[in-house]
């Protein structure tokens, strides 16, 4: 059988059991907060009216507000014609005259000095442009690009129509293609470096 082990005695400062009273600042900090003198509490969901307001009696007056409006005989035209005005106006309104301030209110503002109408939609062509000649410049830029011998013909189909017809113009990247474009002269493979060349080649020293 085995021995029960002893018990293990464990040192407490003596501090640590002792409690001291709360301080008045933590005994104000646990005080509830309370509520404000002027809060009101929410409403109840059903409004219950007053005696008074279930036994009141509508006075002449209030029962006189209530009727709908009624329309005064006269108070607007037949509309026999339609230039003729719905309301009637008033013999000092027909014998008004406006001010000074009214009438400069009332011009309309004036176009600005560098306003352009708007053109016609059909212009007029002038003189000089319908018997102009066209000049040698034009012509040869007009001119289309020469065809080529070696280049072979193009061929689209047509689906909707049902028939081929060929292109006998050749395609941009084929006629200002030049196959020289990318040899080396050979000034340029015997030229020689200037010192100012040779300077500018020269790593910048850090």
């Amino acid at each position: 059988m085995g021995q029960k082990p002893d018990k293990i005695n464990v040192l407490v400062p003596p501090g640590t059991l002792r409690f001291s009273a709360p301080s008045p600042r933590i005994l104000q900090l646990s005080t509830a907060k309370g509520t404000d003198p002027n809060y009101v509490p929410p409403k109840s969901i059903e409004t219950k009216i007053s005696y008074s307001t279930l036994s009141a009696i509508a006075s002449p007056r209030i029962i006189d507000l209530a009727h709908p409006r009624i329309k005064i005989e006269g108070l607007c035209y037949e509309r026999e014609k339609s230039e003729l005005p719905i309301h009637p106006i008033s013999p000092a309104a027909l014998l008004a005259k406006p001010t000074r301030r009214t009438i400069t209110l009332a011009k309309s503002k004036p176009v600005h000095e560098d306003y352009l109408p708007i053109r016609d939609a059909q212009w007029p062509v002038s003189y000089a442009a319908a018997h102009s000649r066209v000049s040698s410049r034009i012509q040869a830029l007009a001119t289309p690009p020469p065809r080529y011998g070696n280049l072979r013909l193009k061929w689209i189909r047509k689906v909707q129509i049902g028939f081929f017809f060929y292109c006998s113009r050749a395609s941009v990247h084929i006629v200002f293609y030049d196959p020289d474009a990318f040899k080396v002269k050979p000034s340029a493979l015997r030229a020689h470096c200037s010192p100012r060349v040779r300077e500018l080649a020269e790593p910048i020293m850090r």
